[in-house]
């Protein structure tokens, strides 16, 4: 992976648009291209287009990924899976990652024999 285009090739790949600066250009993890993603939170004044999004990854940090290759992961999902499990599956995997959590441990089974002994009386 490159890093940054060339400054003389500043065109996102997704809407097509040309960018002002390659720092609002960011290279996709899946498919390489550049696309719009802007550094700046949209409080700032400063915010600029987004095409894509950044996600913590794994072991590399933060991974930058294009609309067009998110929307293409979203669909094989729900093709594989239906659109409510695909949906339900990303929730989970965006809070524990790739493990999915243990459920709780069943409740212990009710003893057979009685806590305590009946004293009958003669």
């Amino acid at each position: 992976m490159a890093g940054t285009p060339a400054q003389d090739d500043l065109t996102c790949a997704v809407c097509g648009e040309v960018a002002e600066a390659s720092l609002w250009l960011s290279e996709c993890f899946s498919c390489g291209r550049y696309f719009h993603l802007s550094p700046y939170n949209a409080d700032s004044g400063m915010a600029g287009k987004d095409c894509g999004d950044a996600v913590l990854g794994e072991s590399l940090g933060v991974e930058t990924h294009c609309g067009d290759c998110i929307e293409a992961e979203r669909r094989t999902a729900e093709a594989a899976v239906g659109p409510g499990r695909a949906r339900a599956e990303s929730m989970v995997r965006t809070l524990f990652g790739d493990e999915l959590p243990l459920p709780p441990p069943s409740p212990p089974a009710p003893s057979e024999r009685r806590p305590f002994r009946r004293v009958e009386d003669d």
